[in-house]
């Protein structure tokens, strides 16, 4: 019994193997049989529970490292909503230990976004009141501050006896994945807005081909014909009067498009200068009128009093935008109207021009893409109507470098409203227009341009032969004598042997430039007067002719008009043997001048023009004013043809006067048609 005890006592302390022999009273060997057999058996078990555990320890180390391994942040939570666990990847996903995590629930890891742990915990209700799977995405913000784009998948599980113990979630980070869609999104994007850039520009060049080839075909067929010998001077004239045309028609074509490029390049050029606003309007709405009569179109503009009499702008650009509205308003509307809208808000210092016509109209989907340059409102527009289609997105530009804008409403065959605005400046202290009557009388009646003869010696730097023969040709019928170099040089040369009384200074010249040579003439003291000729007209390029030291600046091509005004700055009237010729002298017909073969052309016109003038005072007289209109109509289309370009715009002005039924204005033009009538006819006499 004691071997039995102790037996017992080693086993219980780990000695699995030990026995007791079988010896001594049946009941002892009983006892020591059952013992040996107890201790058999409970050996087995423990080397088999030892077994189960090892594996036990090796199938968890491998469900660990599995659990760490996996890519995904994956998790678990017992069915307290306390984390159990949470792998590698999650750690590194929320920047945040095990340790940190274990035992505690989503509102603890998110006090930094209150609302997602909110939304996690309404799921995780969820799937406890319905067991099984759920999946959905969402926007999470991470400990370091970065949102991420997140898929949740979690499922539940359940203890031996089936009852939910938990879930269990692995999390899909989608960021990357979005971003790169976005990006594929993107440059599909960018791949058809260039794709369709490239066939806007195929079909913008298709356009401009033809608005070029079309007016140099009419400039190089006319100029040819000019050339055949049987040809009546009649067509002479229509062939020079359509050259003229066509050659403004391309130069405009051109100017268009090196807008576009400025723009393109960021180079817009705007400037600030104070206007008057009567004049400006004033000047637009005598280029639009003829063009809405000749369509038979009514136009009528509209003042909403009151308005400012000066205003911040840049002229050109402003007039540039009004050209450009009206101009596409006569072109697309068949019949009917075309109206000019004019209104200030003081209070905003805005100036706005509304310009409504009853044309074609336009659908929205045209009215989406009207303003893009290279683009007209369907691709049918510019086989029916010509034009660049750069119009209106340089006056959306222009408008917004002047501080406004330009929107459009429009329906189809309806007509459209096109409303341009430009910021004014500071109006506190500028004089308002509060009628019609005061509008009128801010017009000021500008005296007709007439070429009187000039005195003086010019000297013409010019390298270009064609050019030398027209600035020389201006120059020689104004009287003034010239000689012709052809660069910088030998202007230096010239002023050295000889006295000028002006230098008109090509600025782009061989050997030596016009702005070198006009630096070396100051820098040795001699200040004969400058003026600068150039095709580029930039603001830069006007800054570094006066920088350089010249005078003044006139831009190729030449405005005869302008080019006269700026010489008369310089040469002072010439004087002949019949005495001073003034603008109250006899008048010649610069036609005659430039050709005498059209001799019997113009004393044909010359015969008739009292009859005109005539039929003209006597329907003033009468105050029959629509006769009066249709009869100077006809006057001021064929004045300028015969060579005398101050009757046609006496006439245009005569007209426009009739048409704004500024009567008592009107009688003073008719006393001044008069007086040119009678100095033509003593032009005609003279000569």
């Amino acid at each position: 019994l004691r071997s039995l005890s102790q037996g017992a006592d080693r086993f219980g302390g780990g000695e699995h193997d030990v026995r007791i022999r079988v010896e001594g009273a049946p009941e002892v060997r009983a006892a020591a049989t059952a013992f040996n057999t107890l201790a058999d058996r409970l050996q087995h078990l423990l080397e088999d529970l030892s077994r189960s555990r090892s594996e036990l320890r090796e199938q968890l180390h491998f469900t660990r490292e599995l659990f760490d391994v996996l890519p995904n942040p994956v998790f678990y939570k017992g069915r307290d909503g306390k984390y159990l666990g949470v792998n590698t990847a999650w750690e590194r996903f929320f920047g945040m230990s095990a340790e940190e995590v274990v035992g505690r629930r989503l509102h603890d890891l998110y006090p930094h976004d209150p609302e997602t742990a909110d939304f996690h915990q309404r799921q995780d209700e969820r799937l406890w009141a319905e067991p099984g799977t759920q999946i959905y995405e969402v926007d999470i913000v991470t400990r370091d501050g970065h949102r991420r784009h997140t898929v949740y998948a979690k499922a539940t599980y359940t203890s031996a006896d089936g009852t939910v113990a938990g879930l269990i979630g692995i999390i899909t980070d989608l960021t990357e994945l979005k971003l790169a869609e976005a990006q594929a999104r993107a440059a599909l994007v960018d791949k058809l807005a260039a794709e369709a850039a490239s066939r806007a520009k195929s079909t913008f060049l298709a356009h401009m081909s033809h608005e070029i080839r079309t007016p140099l075909t009419a400039i190089i067929g006319f100029g040819e014909s000019l050339l055949e010998a049987d040809q009546s001077q009649s067509d002479r004239l229509d062939a020079i009067q359509t050259i003229t045309r066509a050659g403004k028609h391309l130069l405009g074509v051109i100017n268009e498009i090196l807008d576009l490029s400025k723009i393109e390049a960021g180079h817009v050029e705007v400037e600030r200068l104070r206007v008057e606003l009567a004049p400006l309007l004033e000047d637009v709405v005598a280029l639009v009128r003829p063009q809405a009569e000749e369509k038979s179109l009514d136009f009528e503009v509209d003042y909403v009093f009151p308005l400012p009499r000066q205003l911040v702008t840049d002229p050109v650009r402003l007039k540039q935008i009004l050209l450009n509205l009206l101009g596409n308003a006569v072109k697309f509307t068949a019949q009917g109207r075309v109206e000019l809208h004019v209104s200030c808000d003081f209070a905003a210092g805005r100036l706005e021009f509304a310009v409504q016509d009853t044309g074609i109209g336009m659908t929205p989907d045209q009215q989406a893409r009207l303003f893009s340059p290279f683009a007209q409102a369907d691709s049918s527009t510019a086989r029916h109507y010509g034009g660049t289609g750069l119009g209106l997105s340089l006056s959306r530009e222009f408008a917004r470098h002047l501080g406004g804008d330009v929107h459009v409403e429009s329906a189809p065959g309806l007509g459209s409203v096109f409303t341009a605005w430009v910021s004014t400046g500071a109006l506190e202290a500028v004089d308002r227009i509060e009628n019609a009557e005061a509008l009128a009388a801010e017009r000021p009646e500008e005296p007709v341009l007439e070429e009187s003869a000039l005195a003086g010696r010019v000297l013409l730097a010019e390298d270009n032969p064609d050019n030398q023969k027209l600035i020389r040709m201006y120059l020689r019928r104004l009287g003034a004598q010239v000689d012709t170099v052809a660069n910088g040089a030998q202007v230096l040369r010239a002023l050295e042997d000889a006295h000028y009384d002006l230098v008109l200074m090509d600025v782009q010249m061989p050997i030596m430039d016009g702005v070198a040579a006009t630096r070396a003439l100051r820098a040795r003291g001699d200040w004969t007067p400058v003026v600068a000729l150039t095709a580029n007209a930039t603001r830069e390029d006007i800054r570094r002719c006066y920088d350089a030291g010249c005078d003044d600046f006139l831009a190729k091509p030449i405005d005869r008009a302008h080019f006269l005004r700026t010489l008369r700055r310089y040469l002072s009237p010439r004087e002949d043997e019949e005495g001073v010729e003034t603008e109250q002298g006899p008048l010649l017909s610069s036609l005659l001048a430039q050709d005498p073969e059209f001799a019997e052309l113009v004393a044909y016109f010359i015969m008739r023009l009292p009859a005109i003038v005539r039929e003209i005072t006597a329907a003033c007289e009468e105050a029959a004013w629509d006769r009066l209109k249709a009869q100077v109509h006809d006057l001021k289309a064929v004045g300028g043809g015969y060579g005398y370009p101050q009757l046609s715009e006496l006439a245009a002005r005569l007209h426009f006067t009739v048409a704004k039924q500024d009567y008592p204005r009107a009688r003073v033009l008719v006393r001044r048609l008069q007086g040119l009538e009678a100095r033509i006819l003593a032009g005609a006499r003279a000569s």
